[in-house]
């Protein structure tokens, strides 16, 4: 399961560099499972950075879906 999520996660890296919103969404899957996987395994620092991570991932998905409403795109290209 964890190579899983972090193929996942990759992807979604390559999906950020092509510009679509779409890697937001599973940056905020991938994060949170790896904040619930340290926080049952008592990494709790860890927890707390990919807690982080997914609520920046949650913003940057709210922020890049304002933009492309402001330029009046709906939908990704």
């Amino acid at each position: 399961m964890n190579f899983m999520i972090s193929i996942m996660a990759i992807g979604a890296i390559v999906l950020n560099v092509r510009k679509k919103r779409a890697s937001f969404l599973i940056w905020i899957a991938t994060n949170s499972y790896w904040c619930g996987h340290n926080f049952k395994i008592g990494e709790y620092s860890q927890a707390g950075l990919f807690a982080v991570f997914a609520i920046f991932s949650i913003w940057g998905f709210y922020l890049w879906g304002r933009e492309a409403r402001k330029n009046g795109r709906l939908y990704e290209d």
